[in-house]
C-alpha cells in the first residue's frame, strides 16, 4: 500500500497473513506487509475474525444495507454460504468448543467452521450480546445490554455474573477487554481518543486507571 490513505482496522492471522481494511478495500499481505494485493468488496467491511489458516470470518456492509458474515480464505476468496442481518453481528470463537457464534438481535452458531449456521438465541435482558471473551477455565464471558453474561456449557444456556458488572457503564456504549488475568477494563466510546480507562474490581466497582 502506497501513499496517503486511511486504514480503518489491521488484522493479523496466526499463519502470518495481514488484512488491512479501507471501507470496502481489503489488502492482503503474505510477506509481513511489505506488499500488498486488494480485494474490491461490494460494501464496507465491518470486522475480520481470523480463526485458523484458510478460515476467516468477514462481516461486510453488503450493498451498504444488510450486514453479512461470509467465510473467506487467507487470499481474500468468499468460501461458504453467509449469515445476514439489518444491524452487525458480534463474531466469537470458542475454542474450547471450536463453536463460533454471531451475537445479533438474532444470534447464529456454527459447529462446522461456518460452513453452516443455526439460528441460536440466548436468553438474556434486552435481546442480545455485544462482545463476548472465553475465559482461562473454557467459560464464556458476555456483555449484554444491562449485565455481564457467563456460559459453562459451551453458549448453551447464560446466568448474570456480577462479578463483573458496574451500574455504571452498560456494556453497549464503550470498548471492554479481558486479560489473562480475567481482569475487565473498560472505556466510554473508544478507548484510542483519550477518554479514560476503567477497571473494574470485585465488591468495590469501577476505578480510573487512565
Amino acid at each position: 500500500v502506497k501513499g496517503n490513505m486511511e486504514l480503518n482496522r489491521i488484522y493479523f492471522t496466526s499463519s502470518g497473513v495481514i488484512f488491512a481494511v479501507n471501507f470496502d478495500k481489503l489488502f492482503i499481505s503474505n510477506d509481513g506487509g511489505q506488499t500488498f494485493t486488494q480485494k474490491l468488496f461490494s460494501g464496507n467491511i465491518l470486522s475480520i475474525k481470523p480463526i485458523e489458516k484458510d478460515l476467516n470470518l468477514i462481516q461486510v456492509n453488503s450493498n451498504f444495507l444488510n450486514k453479512e458474515i461470509w467465510t473467506m480464505k487467507d487470499d481474500g476468496s468468499l468460501i461458504s454460504t453467509k449469515v445476514s442481518s439489518i444491524t452487525d453481528f458480534t463474531i466469537f470463537h470458542h475454542r474450547k468448543s471450536n463453536k463460533i457464534y454471531a451475537f445479533n438481535t438474532a444470534s447464529f452458531v456454527s459447529e462446522d467452521k461456518g460452513q453452516s449456521w443455526i439460528l441460536f438465541n440466548p436468553i438474556v435482558t434486552g435481546g442480545r450480546l455485544y462482545q463476548a471473551w472465553e475465559l482461562n477455565d473454557g467459560s464464556i464471558l458476555a456483555a449484554g445490554v444491562d449485565h455481564y453474561y457467563r456460559s459453562i456449557d459451551n453458549g448453551l444456556t447464560w446466568s448474570i455474573d456480577s462479578s463483573y458488572f458496574s451500574a455504571n457503564v452498560r456494556p453497549y456504549n464503550g470498548e471492554h477487554f479481558i486479560n489473562n488475568n480475567n481482569e475487565t477494563y473498560s472505556c466510554n466510546i473508544s478507548c484510542w481518543h483519550g477518554f479514560p480507562v476503567w477497571k473494574y474490581e470485585t465488591g468495590t466497582g469501577l476505578w480510573p486507571i487512565r
